[in-house]
């Protein structure tokens, strides 16, 4: 081949190379289009605040990609579960009580970014 040709032959894979990424960014931004109005969808249709709940935490499940999602209220230095969503579940509700170090109250009542991870019961926050 001749260098010219070479030359056209490197820059055209290199525009393929950026056409597939930007192809792959945009079905992942439809992708997560799709699941937004679907929890939109799911918030406008439900009337009961715990369906809702569950309808919402399930949505927010699959957009992330994770497996459970909560609803936690601070009590007391503990989170307790007010609605949760688990893939893998067939429980409507899920009992988890998580005590927390004084430092992350402070840390979260601030709006700080904070992390907990509880080995006991596996869940990272």
């Amino acid at each position: 081949m001749t260098p010219n040709l070479d030359t056209y032959i490197s820059e055209l894979e290199s525009k393929i190379q950026i056409l597939e990424l930007e192809n792959e960014t945009l079905s992942a931004k439809a992708e997560e289009n799709l699941l937004l109005n679907r929890a939109f969808e799911g918030i406008n249709a439900d009337d009961d605040i715990d369906k809702l709940l569950i309808n919402t935490l399930e949505s927010i499940s699959v957009l992330l990609n994770i497996q459970f999602s909560g609803l936690f209220e601070l009590i007391d230095k503990q989170f307790i579960c007010k609605s949760s969503y688990a893939l893998f579940s067939n429980e409507e509700t899920t009992n988890i009580q998580l005590k927390v170090p004084h430092t992350f109250i402070k840390n979260l009542i601030s709006n700080k970014t904070c992390f907990i991870n509880n080995m006991e019961s596996g869940f990272n926050f």
